[in-house]
């Protein structure tokens, strides 16, 4: 640097070389720069090369990717499991594959959202368009929870408390006893399917009501819900409920309107394969109360004798051999019972007038006598009379 004060006549040597370290010093910095340039140009080229080769876009800081292919985070060969040309996957290979959505906001209602949309959804209306929203809440996150809805509707689809607790059609699913899981699904007229896709042969949909503490072995305490469908006679599928094991169906509905306790193939509305026991039984029926009407036919007393001696049973009454055989019909017999108690009220009721009859008539004589008595008495005392004379 002191060179450069030098005066250019005298010191000659000394100049000669400044100017020579000079002229080294700006060459070497003019190579470095060409270098620099040279090298920025062959970055630029091969990034460039690169992003035409992996499709790769940079627009400001969005970088975007229009690749028609796969793409493979941890493998090359990303599985494609759809047949179609068109599908495209992303697949992520690793002993525990995470795919992580944080979002940095700390208030109520924070969202990480996962959308499933298509490019011909309208932008404004977002009809046919399906999210899944992380819901955080930094003040109690037991509250957060996961949702599936559609933009569109108010109402989320499915919903999945930190809690544990499941509500289908409602955000806020209700817990009725403490921290006990609970799965609500809410709507106007909700429902809750399950469908056996056997095709060719008979096919099972159980729900099960169990503990952990379950001998899974025995299976001793637990309880099923199982629904039977019958591929060859689908009107003899049935709901049961009951345990395992031989003899577990408690309760069966079959699909021809019957219900069976204790039987699985019962042949009436209502069958019970034990015993019935009831504060009360009502049975309603056709009655038979015709039995006081003017025109009943009404078999005479030695008819009816006459029957019972022939068949040991009263003539409205089932036979012990066809109950035996058929089983008792409570309801019928009951009016059969009935029936026989009003002709007998009948018959009581004749046998009443007849012994009316014979007491009208009983009195009648009576006073005969009695008249007879006095007139004989009177003509007594008139012999008597003509005898003291």
């Amino acid at each position: 640097p002191y060179a450069a004060n030098l005066p250019k006549s005298g010191y000659g040597g000394q100049y000669f070389r400044y100017e020579r370290e000079k002229s080294k010093i700006v060459h070497n910095q003019t190579k470095n720069i060409m270098k620099t340039i040279i090298f920025t140009i062959f970055l630029s080229l091969l990034f460039q090369n690169l992003l035409a080769q992996n499709y790769w876009s940079l627009s400001g800081a969005n970088i975007s990717n229009t690749n028609l292919g796969n793409v493979g985070i941890g493998t090359s060969n990303p599985n494609v499991y759809f047949s179609s040309g068109s599908t495209k996957v992303l697949e992520i290979l690793a002993s525990r594959p995470v795919l992580k959505l944080t979002s940095n906001n700390q208030a109520w209602g924070s969202l990480s959202t996962m959308v499933f949309t298509n490019s011909f959804v309208n932008n404004t209306t977002h009809l046919g368009e399906f999210h899944l929203n992380y819901w955080y809440k930094d003040s109690n996150p037991i509250q957060s929870n996961l949702r599936f809805a559609s933009p569109v509707n108010t109402d989320d689809i499915l919903v999945l408390e930190a809690t544990g607790n499941v509500g289908i059609g409602t955000a806020s699913p209700y817990t009725w006893f403490g921290t006990n899981r609970l799965l609500e699904i809410s709507g106007t007229r909700p429902t809750l399917k399950l469908n056996s896709v056997s095709s060719n042969a008979d096919g099972i949909a159980t729900i099960y009501f169990t503990n952990n503490n379950v001998n899974n072995s025995t299976k001793t305490g637990e309880f099923h819900m199982n629904y039977y469908y019958s591929f060859q006679n689908p009107s003899t599928s049935y709901l049961s409920f009951g345990y395992p094991g031989p003899g577990g169906s408690v309760l069966n509905v079959i699909a021809n309107g019957n219900v069976g306790i204790g039987t699985t193939n019962p042949s009436n509305k209502f069958e019970v394969c034990g015993n019935i026991r009831a504060k009360e039984l009502k049975i309603e029926t056709g009655w038979c109360d015709n039995v006081f009407e003017p025109d009943y036919k009404l078999m005479t007393i030695k008819e009816k004798e006459a029957y019972v001696q022939e068949y040991k049973h009263l003539p409205s009454v089932t036979s012990g051999a066809e109950i035996e055989k058929e089983g008792l019909e409570v309801g019928k017999t009951a009016k059969q019972m009935i029936q026989e108690l009003e002709e007998a009220h009948l018959y009581l009721f004749a046998q009443q007038d007849d012994i009316d009859a014979l007491k009208t008539e009983n009195a009648s004589q009576k006073a005969e006598i009695d008249n007879l008595k006095a007139e004989i008495q009177a003509m007594k005392t008139d012999i008597a009379k003509l005898t003291h004379k």
